[in-house]
């Protein structure tokens, strides 16, 4: 497939690589761009037909994927574009190499950190926020020079990975396991201790543990409670409580 410019640098509907072959050794094109490979035409069209194309765009962190396509569903462009994630090392190199200069054996060089406009200005985006929405701007521009686009769409949506694997967890929050960050095996000397702090949190907040199993880094819990309040708010209550306490006590 190559794509099409008629002498305008207008987009026009791509051509087969037999058909560009013929207008480049007929001199009626010539190359303007190698990848992806297009060509433009040294004539004036008198009709210029071209269909609706929809462009989509996979917005990500570190990668993000393009494609165009028709009505029917046929795709006529793909590409995956990586982005920048080194903005913060090279700000920080930067910042090393002026200090270095600074304190080198030359004249003075005053510090100058907010110096720039950029750099006070209210609300404004981080530098490597700002890298990646250029990019993303960049590969939309690059396609609409390329192809006739009627239609983008970026995709920004988020996903839950253990939705994905159990749908159940939607409709039964319960289901969701919240994790220690760090597992360390205190509850061998501290078992008791959380288990009183647990029921006293319990009796606060108005619910009730069933059943309680203490190992040497994790707490099994059984627990009934009114609807009113959520399974997250009491395992936060839980946690918080319990933290709490065990820091200020040991």
């Amino acid at each position: 497939m190559v794509y099409v410019l008629n002498i305008d640098e207008k987009q026009l509907m791509p051509c087969s690589s037999v058909i560009a072959r013929l207008l480049l050794k007929q001199g009626k094109a010539k190359v303007r761009r190698r990848t992806p490979f297009t060509i433009q035409l040294l004539y004036k069209t008198k009709t210029e037909y071209t269909q609706p194309f929809t462009h989509g765009l996979d917005s990500g962190s570190a990668k993000v994927g393009s494609a165009v396509s028709d009505e029917k569903g046929n795709v006529l462009y793909m590409s995956q574009m990586e982005i920048r994630n080194d903005i913060t090392d090279k700000m920080k190199q930067r910042s090393k190499y002026r200090r270095n200069r600074r304190n080198r054996k030359t004249r003075y060089r005053k510090a100058r950190w907010l110096n720039r406009k950029n750099s006070i200005k209210k609300d404004r985006f981080s530098p490597t926020m700002t890298s990646k929405i250029h990019a993303h701007l960049k590969e939309m521009k690059f396609v609409k020079s390329i192809l006739p686009i009627t239609r983008q769409i970026v995709e920004t949506a988020t996903f839950d990975p253990h939705a994905l694997k159990n749908p159940a967890v939607l409709t039964n929050k319960w289901l969701y396991q919240r994790g220690m960050n760090y597992r360390k095996k205190l509850l061998i000397q501290l078992g008791n201790d959380v288990k009183q702090l647990m029921h006293d949190t319990a009796n606060r907040y108005h619910f009730r543990i069933v059943e309680m199993e203490v190992d040497q880094d994790h707490i099994h819990l059984f627990i009934q409670y009114k609807p009113k309040m959520s399974i997250l708010e009491i395992v936060r209550r839980l946690g918080q409580m319990t933290t709490f306490h065990i820091w200020k006590q040991h």
